[in-house]
């Protein structure tokens, strides 16, 4: 898409805050010529196929089989796989990938006994409320209510962390009930700030509370990236923060709604919650299109992340078009060749 653009305009250098300035605009051939845009570092074809990470060994002898495979179009195919590595299912629209992974991969896998378990990250929506925010999901939210909790003012007053959940009615807003705004009567959908809180979701006597100068809205209005920096010397506790920087999430809030996310961004959202929560080997992660909505540099850190889950001692399986994902994988299976009852079969299989 880029290279049959007419005009080109690059925003950046960063995301979030870092981000907003105009690196470049102009032609590809402009772009690619000016040295401080990303374009032109990673649309040479050398650094689009470069290798974020050494090929994986496996044993050829110990692939993993799965035969008779017919949910919706697939045509009774076998496929198989090595485990400790980076597989790629790929194939046009409708040829059967989703119905390969999802519908029968996921399930033999949750039946059998070669991996300790197998977990799904697609890209469905995370909650369904404005009350489901990014620092709840990953459960960084009970460190940041125990550090409030603990201050000199919380202790004199008597307020517990339940205090500092808008979820509870010790500290939401009494007006909005957490909820930050105030639906409109008799138009659907329509909401508006609440006059009380100002969107801040909590009472003003815990929005007075201040935790190394900062009150609790001010915290939740901090990016990821920006809580890393603030909580540095807490390693423990921004752990799972740091998940977040790499899969290409530090520039989220850390009170914004998980129902305004797209679904690359929730997709690349569960998957840094499960290597926050899950500490054994053996899994079996299956992604779905990973690489939604990602920028090439976004992705090269995505791929060092499934090269550390790899390297942990679990196998990860892709549906994924982006040839630089591609590039990096150890075993591809394409399905085709056409799409709906034209797909469901095996056109190839094997290591890359």
């Amino acid at each position: 898409m880029i290279r049959i653009a007419d005009y080109i305009i690059e925003i950046g250098p960063g995301a979030g805050e870092k981000g907003g300035v105009l690196i470049g605009e102009g032609t590809l051939n402009a772009m690619m010529n000016h040295s401080g845009t990303q374009i032109s570092k990673y649309m040479k074809e050398d650094m689009l196929l470069k290798r974020s990470r050494m090929a994986n060994t496996f044993n050829r002898n110990e692939l993993i089989s799965m035969k008779n495979l017919t949910s919706n179009n697939l045509k009774n195919i076998t496929v198989e796989f090595p485990k400790n590595a980076l597989t790629c299912i790929c194939g046009i629209s409708g040829s059967g990938k989703s119905s390969l992974m999802k519908g029968e991969i996921y399930h033999r896998a949750l039946a059998g006994k070669e991996f300790s378990d197998t977990v799904l990250v697609d890209q469905l929506p995370i909650g369904k409320t404005s009350k489901s925010i990014i620092a709840t999901y990953i459960g960084f939210m009970d460190f940041i209510r125990s550090e409030f909790a603990a201050t000199s003012m919380s202790v004199h007053n008597g307020w517990d962390e339940s205090y500092f959940s808008f979820n509870s009615q010790s500290g939401q807003c009494d007006t909005c009930m957490g909820e930050g705004k105030i639906k409109v009567k008799y138009m659907e959908g329509t909401y508006i700030q609440c006059s009380d809180c100002k969107g801040k979701r909590y009472k003003k006597a815990i929005l007075s509370v201040l935790y190394r100068d900062k009150s609790i809205d001010e915290i939740l209005n901090m990016s990821v990236n920006e809580a890393i920096q603030f909580w540095e010397t807490e390693r423990e506790a921004i752990a799972g923060l740091k998940s977040l920087q790499k899969v290409g999430l530090g520039y989220l809030k850390l009170g914004q709604g998980t129902s305004t996310l797209s679904g690359g961004e929730a997709s690349r959202l569960k998957l840094a919650k499960e290597l926050i929560t899950k500490k054994s080997d053996n899994v079996l992660y299956l992604l779905d299109e990973p690489t939604t909505g990602l920028h090439f540099s976004d992705i090269d850190n995505l791929l060092l992340l499934i090269s550390e889950l790899i390297s942990n001692g679990n196998t990860v399986i892709a549906i994924e078009h982006n040839k630089q994902f591609m590039s990096c994988c150890d075993w591809k299976i394409e399905l085709g060749p056409g799409a709906g009852k034209d797909g469901g079969r095996v056109i190839s299989q094997g290591a890359l």
